[in-house]
């Protein structure tokens, strides 16, 4: 089976999976939908005590994350689903069967900058948190941050954006005036790389090394970063997590 190279290149960086993991962990609830999966480099770490759905919009795509289900899981596999989403084209009997999972929790790692129409987007997924029943639900995005860092590469993988806090404050008061909205910088160290090697080298493809020597480096730096990021409210980063609380 062809991967695609995006996801396949970065399904060994363990380190720094870890490190996104450990910045939504906070916000996670116990029923959770995962907006595009992928290959579960991310689904792999999210918890399934009571439900993780894990949605996709490519069958190549659904039938790996069948198979790797029971792996990644082991004794959860149970509690997790695996459904065809796509929240461009997102018909009635697919969001019937997503209201119905009561959730409390939808997260998403790098998928919203895939999205041309992300407004339509967004609206989708609160609207599914309105219809549960916690009294936090959560929309959580993982997305690429800095707008004037939108590359080649950017677009090479199908990236129509980056996310400027301003695009971000915009969506989230239009769309969720009631929520909370918190928006915290990740990765200030990588935001250099990113800079020297799509903006100055102009690579337009993922180096393979280069992702294994920065996942090897953010082992010891993420410590670093988090405490300019959170403490210190460093505002640069090369991506952001973005979450909407809404009560």
């Amino acid at each position: 089976m062809q991967l695609p190279f995006e996801l396949d290149a970065l399904a060994e960086a363990r380190n720094y999976q870890r490190w996104v993991f450990d910045a939504v962990r906070p916000f996670l609830g116990r029923r959770i939908l995962e907006v595009g999966s992928g290959i579960g480099n991310m689904s792999q770490w999210l918890p399934a005590d009571d439900l993780l759905v894990l949605t996709e919009t490519e069958p190549m795509l659904l039938d790996l994350l069948r198979e790797r289900v029971p792996q990644y899981f082991g004794p959860l596999a149970g509690h997790v689903r695996i459904e065809p989403l796509s929240l461009g084209a997102a018909g009635p009997s697919a969001i019937a069967v997503l209201n119905a999972l009561d959730l409390d929790t939808v997260i998403s790692f790098n998928v919203l900058e895939h999205i041309e129409d992300d407004r339509d987007a967004l609206g989708r997924l609160i609207g599914l948190l309105r219809g549960g029943s916690a009294r936090e639900r959560r929309l959580v995005s993982f997305v690429p941050a800095q707008s004037w860092a939108l590359s080649d590469l950017d677009r090479y993988y199908g990236h129509f954006r980056r996310y400027s806090k301003q695009r971000i404050h915009d969506l989230s008061r239009e769309l969720a005036p009631d929520a909370e909205l918190s928006v915290t910088p990740f990765n200030a160290l990588g935001l250099l790389g990113w800079v020297w090697s799509t903006m100055i080298r102009k690579q337009t493809t993922i180096d393979r090394r280069a992702v294994s020597a920065y996942d090897a480096l953010c082992r010891y730096t993420r410590h670093v970063d988090d405490f300019a990021c959170r403490r210190l409210r460093y505002p640069l980063g090369q991506s952001f997590v973005w979450v909407l609380t809404l009560r």
